[in-house]
């Protein structure tokens, strides 16, 4: 759903951004499809996701994971919300072949949690592989 001709997002932004999601075509597209509805110019925008990133707090059993682990789904979108003192529901896994994919985090636009609505993304395992970082 773009609201507005998105022009493409100053390279200072694009850059700074690189270091919270993975590739500076998904950048644009956030631009694109929700930052043009936000009212808020791309920089704006972009302060607004990365003081969203930063203020997420990891569940401790997950911080500094250093070798393969399998969890519970749903505890660990559970574990999630605990953390951030959110309400349930309001994270969402995402896999492929019973591996972590994504952490979907849903927020209004002032950044409060909020419960997230269902999701064709959503995964369907009980568990989900989490890989290491080293």
């Amino acid at each position: 759903m773009s609201c507005a001709p998105a022009s493409p997002v100053a390279k200072d932004t694009v850059d700074r951004m690189a270091q919270f999601m993975p590739s500076r075509g998904l950048i644009q597209h956030e631009w694109e499809k929700h930052g043009t509805c936000s009212g808020l110019s791309a920089q704006e925008y972009f302060q607004k996701v990365e003081q969203a990133f930063t203020s997420l707090k990891i569940p401790d059993q997950i911080r500094g994971l250093d070798h393969e682990q399998k969890f519970n789904a749903k505890e660990l979108e559970q574990n999630f919300a605990s953390a951030n003192s959110a309400p349930q529901g309001a994270f969402r896994l995402s896999c492929h072949a019973g591996e972590l994919v994504n952490l979907e985090v849903c927020l209004t636009k002032d950044l409060q949690f909020q419960a997230c609505s269902a999701s064709v993304r959503e995964c369907p395992a009980n568990e989900v592989l989490m890989r290491g970082v080293n």
